[in-house]
């Protein structure tokens, strides 16, 4: 995470990037410049969870963006190890699990998982250049540290990670559906209550004291936060101008059916297959798609159990990579930008695609063999 500090640490430095390559700076230093330095407490179209940090870290009295963006950076890279760890821990239970099921072969491929963890994680570029953008990482690691509970069986506490990580980003939301279905029947009912309380509990206080600021984020984040023109990174300024500011429920709702349809399609899927696929389509359907929205579909390519096409891969990552990089220059030149966006789009369908027909074949696979080793009257 080095360079990503040391391209934005310093105003002479990302200034230079800014002039030279058009180059975003990133969003803690809007944070900084468009929210502390006018005296607002937090950036506001971000729920309570980031008011309650930057309170707490009394970010309102740096004066110093260097300063600012060193302690962010840590506390960041804290977090970003952390959940380098538990898929480490998560990889490694994997491995164990093939050791255990593999009859054919007396010495699974132990370093397989851990090659992953490297290609999908570490020296991808979202991981590398924009994980100090934003205030993904800790989110992010309250889904792996989810994953990972629930892996273990410990169900309560899983749905309750998420729950703290739905008070900082919206986003551990959409992955609850997939959380309690999975899950004993004779706990789902409790743990949606867990879930509902949990929120409720840790956004209470700011919705008592202040119900405007407190609703802000989320009727910004649906109405007002679209995108309206081709300088965007998404394709829904080609329906914006029929659906105006109902293009985030429009969104929303093509979410919520794809997200049945895919629940069905891949019922007797994986866990960590069902949560990757769902990533996927939050990517292709959302009303925005910043960089650093790709932080959170990389874990979840580092656990499948299915073949990731590398190319595939690092071809979403390095169009993402361009785009941040050749920011400004890319919002002035629509033609060239949206060129990059439907490419990028393409080939996240082709990586949805993939993983849907290797589950049909899996779950064909397993079929048979159901079929074949079933007992018969005969026998």
């Amino acid at each position: 995470m080095i360079p990503g500090y040391l391209i934005r640490f310093k105003e002479s430095i990302y200034m230079l990037l800014y002039n030279n390559l058009t180059t975003y700076p990133g969003d803690l230093w809007n944070f900084f410049v468009n929210y502390l330095e006018r005296g607002l407490r937090y950036p506001p179209e971000y729920p309570a969870g980031l008011r309650f940090f930057y309170e707490i870290m009394g970010f309102r009295e740096y004066e110093s963006y260097t300063a600012f963006f060193t302690v962010n950076a840590l506390i960041l890279g804290t977090f970003a190890l952390a959940t380098t760890y538990l898929l480490y821990l998560i990889l490694r239970d994997q491995a164990k699990q093939t050791k255990t099921d593999d009859t054919a072969s007396a010495k699974p491929d132990r370093f397989a998982g851990i090659s992953k963890l490297w290609y999908f994680w570490i020296l991808a570029p979202s991981f590398i250049f924009y994980g100090m953008i934003n205030y993904d990482f800790p989110v992010v690691f309250l889904i792996v540290l989810a994953v990972y509970l629930f892996t273990k069986e410990k169900y309560y506490s899983a749905v309750f990670f998420l729950g703290v990580g739905m008070v900082v980003k919206v986003f551990p939301a959409f992955l609850l559906p997939i959380f309690i279905w999975r899950s004993p029947a004779k706990l789902r009912l409790k743990l949606i209550l867990l879930f509902l309380v949990t929120v409720i509990l840790l956004n209470l206080p700011y919705a008592l004291s202040d119900f405007q600021t407190w609703i802000y984020p989320y009727l910004w984040q649906i109405s007002s936060n679209l995108t309206t023109g081709p300088s965007q990174y998404t394709y829904w300024w080609l329906v914006y101008p029929l659906t105006g500011k109902l293009t985030g429920w429009l969104s929303l709702v093509i979410f919520g059916s794809l997200y049945i349809f895919s629940s069905f399609k891949m019922r007797k899927a994986g866990f960590i297959e069902m949560c990757l696929v769902i990533i996927i389509l939050f990517l292709l359907t959302d009303r925005v798609y910043s960089s650093q929205y790709n932080l959170y579909l990389l874990p979840f390519l580092v656990l499948t159990t299915y073949r990731v096409n590398k190319v595939n891969f690092y071809l979403i990552e390095i169009l993402t990579f361009l785009i941040i990089f050749f920011c400004f220059f890319l919002k002035a030149h629509p033609v060239y930008l949206q060129t990059i966006v439907f490419v990028r789009y393409f080939a996240l369908i082709w990586l949805l695609v993939s993983i849907m027909k290797q589950n049909s074949i899996t779950s064909g696979r397993e079929a048979t063999i159901s079929k074949v080793s079933a007992p018969t009257d005969e026998s």
